[in-house]
């Protein structure tokens, strides 16, 4: 052993640390949920309206506005409030031969949490479980149905899923950073996934929007409902979406 070396009771675990404490916090259900649902041909894809982009609040009145908010009411949004908080998530805002910007950074320019997206109640788009393909700002439907109880289910029974518009699912693909970073990935993950979470509360606070996020949930049922396998591919964090109800 080299001199300077300083050995850790832990060296035999560094290659898998990472992966053991993804997997050892996880939160199990005692029953796996698996929803009933009705598959949507492959490819099957809904492209959005353009984002709003002459929104009368400034960067330091929105950040002075934002709060978590657990009521919603029964309008829905519509489908350019939608596009705006998706391309405010993870849009692209420039591109061109050899670069692609987004609207969130990400280390080493990776991106490997992915938005997906659970529809309630939006103007215009069916309810159901889509994924977002932010280089044609696009939504790509997985699952047709309605699927708040089974959210609800999975969110350890947080009832303000069941009065909101839409359902905003961060969830990553551990190999996209992993083979650059190792087991440092797993920290990198979470903070993309932060950014992410961070300005599409923004965008709906800009919006006059409600949003909450949500950290606690089962994990297996989450993967099940995203079709996630649960290891390489498992969902990460929430954001709950909807116009704020008001007080009576």
């Amino acid at each position: 052993m080299n001199s300077n070396q300083i050995y850790s009771p832990y060296d035999h675990l560094i290659d898998q640390i990472g992966r053991m404490f993804q997997s050892l916090t996880k939160y199990k259900s005692n029953t796996p949920l698996q929803p009933e649902f009705s598959p949507e041909p492959a490819g099957t894809k809904i492209h959005l309206p353009a984002p709003i982009r002459d929104l009368d609040r400034t960067l330091f009145d929105t950040i002075d506005m934002r709060r978590s908010v657990r009521q919603f009411s029964p309008e829905p949004l519509s489908a350019k409030e939608l596009s705006t908080m998706l391309w405010a998530t993870q849009g692209v805002t420039f591109s061109d031969e050899r670069y692609e910007f987004r609207a969130t950074p990400s280390a080493g320019g990776l991106y490997p949490v992915k938005t997906y997206l659970v529809t309630f109640n939006v103007s215009n788009i069916e309810q159901g479980v889509a994924s977002y393909d932010e280089k044609d700002h696009s939504l790509r439907w997985l699952r047709s149905g309605d699927f708040r109880k089974v959210l609800c289910d999975a969110t350890i029974k947080q009832k303000m899923i069941l009065e909101s518009a839409a359902v905003f699912i961060w969830a990553a693909d551990m190999n996209r950073s992993i083979w650059r970073y190792a087991q440092r990935a797993y920290r990198y993950i979470y903070l993309d996934a932060g950014h992410m979470a961070q300005n599409t509360a923004l965008a709906a606070t800009a919006l006059r929007l409600g949003s909450c996020a949500i950290g606690a949930f089962y994990d297996d049922a989450l993967d099940d409902l995203l079709m996630l396998d649960g290891t390489q591919q498992t969902a990460i964090y929430l954001t709950v979406i909807g116009h704020i109800r008001k007080n009576e």
